[in-house]
């Protein structure tokens, strides 16, 4: 259908009822059946030569993190705005907000290298890894919670696909290891964000423009009247549609809606309120007596997180598809109880 065209003084607006460009989230998306993930690799960038075939010639460069796309066809787009907008528009695509540029990568360059070479993993080998680290480091009530637990770290990366994904809740006495096993969940899910204390703005804004794995420690007062406003964001986050919505602008104020969808863990002592704990998969940790558990602990600098996160980027670009089928055919339950697992259990 053609659109209607309005002619002004220095330009005409054309209506266009079928978009020729689509939009894309910085983090990660699926857009016209194809998977993206957005990361920044370092770039050498120089001006372009004025004449092309004068080789003296040689032109100031500098060098800096660029943001790029890397895709389930193992190529890689450059998209740093402004200047990757051009490249974008031959995708037919769009940023639908700025990148976040993380103080680390989540996905060590060097890795994305040897995915676009033709690196593939085999997801049982990849479950088998993430549930060796569980049970290395933990130790759990039933041993189904470190199957369960390996399954929602993966399904972090897939979180987008489907319309509702389920809270974990963690509990139990001092010294279990609530914090130990968040650290596991921030060093392999999809953009882990760690935090005793986040700010609502925070979730909200962080959430719209990285879409993290928010992981929250010791959060024993989000159920006090002054943590109101915390838990009502919190109580959105499992499931797609919800934003919180704030007036942005200094000269013309403009209402703006943030996404709140996402995965969300909660550890405390004391425990959640019946609506919070109703969209949750609880476990109680018990206290571990074996020495090898006790002192094992999750070192940052351990190079082996890096290599499970680049396992699991490779699993969603390269099965993305397939997840993609299965959670247009396992949702539309209205009881909350089948919602919550659902994502995780396929």
């Amino acid at each position: 259908m053609s659109g209607k065209i309005f002619t002004l003084k220095e330009f005409n607006v054309k209506v266009d009822f079928e978009p020729k460009w689509f939009k894309i989230h910085p983090a990660i998306d699926v857009v016209n059946g194809k998977a993206y993930v957005g990361t920044f690799l370092p770039c050498e960038v120089g001006k372009t030569p004025k004449n092309p075939d004068d080789f003296e010639e040689k032109p100031e460069k500098e060098y800096d993190e660029q943001f790029f796309f890397v895709t389930s066809d193992r190529e890689i787009i450059y998209a740093h705005p402004p200047r990757g907008e051009e490249f974008l528009t031959r995708y037919s695509l769009k940023l639908q907000c700025h990148p976040y540029k993380p103080k680390y990568p989540s996905w060590n360059p060097q890795y994305i290298a040897r995915y676009l070479k033709g690196e593939t993993v085999e997801p049982k080998l990849v479950f088998n890894e993430i549930l060796t680290v569980f049970n290395s480091f933990m130790e759990f009530e039933k041993p189904e919670y470190a199957s369960l637990y390996t399954i929602y770290t993966v399904a972090t990366y897939f979180h987008q696909l489907f319309d509702t994904f389920p809270e974990l809740f963690i509990t139990g006495v001092k010294r279990v290891g609530k914090t130990k096993l968040l650290l596991l969940f921030k060093f392999m899910c999809f953009n882990g964000v760690k935090s005793s204390s986040i700010s609502e703005p925070s979730i909200f804004r962080f959430t719209d423009t990285y879409r993290p794995t928010i992981l929250m420690d010791e959060t024993d007062k989000i159920s006090t009247t002054k943590e109101n406003e915390k838990r009502v964001l919190l109580l959105a986050r499992y499931k797609r549609g919800d934003e919180a919505f704030r007036v942005e602008g200094e000269t013309v104020r403009i209402p703006t809606g943030f996404d709140l969808y996402g995965p969300l863990i909660i550890a405390n002592i004391q425990g959640l309120d019946d609506i919070l704990q109703d969209r949750s998969i609880p476990a109680v940790l018990p206290r571990s007596v074996n020495p090898k558990i006790l002192d094992a602990y999750p070192k940052y600098s351990d190079p082996k997180w890096a290599e499970i996160r680049h396992k699991c980027f490779i699993l969603f670009l390269t099965f993305y598809d397939e997840v993609k089928r299965l959670s247009e055919g396992s949702e539309g339950s209205d009881d909350c109880e089948g919602e919550k697992g659902v994502a995780v259990l396929q």
